[in-house]
């Protein structure tokens, strides 16, 4: 969905804190089996997950220093660990669960999203949360993620 005018990265901000994290107020980590070793298992909150590898082999490194908390996402945005490494961040990946860190890198991957996908707003958070807005096929990878956050960036207004 092309909007009329350009897309406001701080609106935008706003409109994925409110699908993420209820605006910040409920900004818990979440595990992502993806960035985790394949075929390990982990237990978070109770709950078992297995690792698929996905995006591991990026992180090995970092998970050697880190461990599992290489696997999570963090703040009001939920950057993964892995994305805000791609976007020059050094520190620990709990030190994203503070905003105040983690904005810059949120909005430099935000730039980078809107520079690829322009004025689409639904490819943009679909690729903010899935990694890229589509599949081969031409379906949005996050179709209904998408639709909440252009429904809320256009509530705020």
């Amino acid at each position: 969905m092309p909007l009329s005018d350009p897309i406001d990265p701080e609106r935008l901000l706003r409109a994925i804190a409110r699908k993420e994290s209820r605006a910040g107020r409920n900004n818990c980590p979440r595990f992502e089996k993806a960035y985790a070793p394949e075929g390990e298992t982990f237990t978070v909150q109770g709950r078992e997950y297995t690792g698929t590898g996905r995006y591991y082999a990026a992180l090995a490194e970092a998970w050697a220093r880190w461990g599992m908390a290489c696997a999570f996402s963090f703040g009001s945005w939920q950057i993964m660990y892995a994305t805000a490494l791609k976007n020059g961040y050094l520190g620990p990946p709990w030190g994203l669960w503070d905003d105040a860190i983690a904005r810059p890198y949120v909005l430099k991957e935000l730039g980078r999203l809107i520079k690829r996908y322009g004025d689409n707003l639904e490819e943009i958070a679909s690729a903010w949360n899935a990694g890229t807005a589509r599949f081969e096929d031409g379906r949005l990878r996050a179709p209904e993620y998408a639709a909440v956050v252009v429904k809320f960036y256009e509530a705020a207004a």
